[in-house]
């Protein structure tokens, strides 16, 4: 009898991905890429500021406190028009790239301004040795130009639909999501807003056979209840495969009305296994339909 984990590397190594589509980058959360995507450009593209403060040269604050002139400032967004100096610091905002000649920034907590006749300065007083590349962002420092971003496969999540923004894909190859038919078996299922009668029960495991089926990323859908006989059961199953995958829930144990390996055989499902190494849940039954209208089943 099978373990769980041999069980699932089975179903993993007999089912196949669905084919590629391509999506609008906001319609693909939840989604698989199917593609591996390749920066086309450095990020960050320019060596940029990490927080408000000043662009300095290190050998113009090597002693620590330091009186430099105020020749600029630059946002974020923006370039300055000049370079720093000896002697000289241009404000800077988180973000904005660092203008040429300076190495390092300062931060804005740790300065002063000083008007005075002779124009603007800004003292300086570091709480750390302001050393190379202090409070800067290097190109490339995330990801360089021609590096991989994302490898096929991964689960789209925000934060990889912020990395694909971010590469220019407005775009992306993904797989669709799978549709799953769910088909309860049994006569004694109602449905969860009726009141059982004698010797019957809600039809619950629908419910949460959809929820499982919703997180884990799929597509559920719906095909009622099947009674505990073979044409009922042949009917709701020919209908089942119609769907990437068939999730029934009853009916595979060794009971005179388990009927649903048989129909399931009958309308061309090879047996892969039954049973598993579990309780509750032994009697567990997977197969593949192996001439699938859209590939295996």
């Amino acid at each position: 009898m099978l373990a769980v984990e041999d069980a699932l590397g089975i179903i993993h190594d007999a089912v196949e991905p669905l084919p590629a589509r391509t999506v609008p980058l906001e319609q693909a959360l939840g989604l698989v890429l199917a593609e591996r995507v390749v920066s086309d450009i450095d990020s960050p593209p320019f060596d940029k500021s990490s927080m408000d403060g000043f662009a300095v040269r290190t050998e113009d604050v090597a002693g620590g406190s330091a009186r430099l002139r105020l020749v600029g400032e630059v946002a974020a967004g923006r370039v300055s028009d000049r370079s720093v100096g000896p002697g000289e610091s241009i404000q800077i905002m988180t973000g904005a790239a660092l203008p040429p000649g300076a190495d390092a920034v300062v931060p804005v907590e740790e300065s002063r301004i000083e008007e005075t006749s002779e124009g603007r300065f800004v003292l300086l007083e570091p709480t750390e040795p302001v050393c190379f590349g202090l409070n800067v962002i290097r190109r490339g420092a995330s990801i360089g130009r021609g590096e991989t971003v994302l490898e096929a496969g991964r689960r789209l999540r925000p934060q990889e639909l912020g990395a694909l923004a971010e590469m220019g894909r407005a775009h992306v190859a993904v797989h669709r999501r799978p549709r799953v038919a769910i088909l309860a078996t049994g006569d004694e299922l109602v449905p969860i807003d009726v009141t059982p009668g004698p010797g019957q029960i809600r039809n619950s495991n629908e419910m949460m056979l959809i929820a499982q089926v919703r997180r884990a990323g799929g597509e559920p859908i719906s095909l009622g209840v099947a009674r505990d006989e073979h044409a009922d059961l042949r009917r709701h199953i020919t209908e089942g495969l119609r769907y990437d995958v068939l999730l029934l829930s009853g009916g595979v144990s060794a009971g005179k009305l388990d009927l649903v390996p048989a129909q399931l055989e009958a309308a061309g499902v090879r047996s892969v296994f039954h049973k598993v190494r579990l309780r509750p849940g032994k009697p567990l039954w997977f197969g593949v339909r192996e001439a699938a209208p859209h590939g295996r089943c």
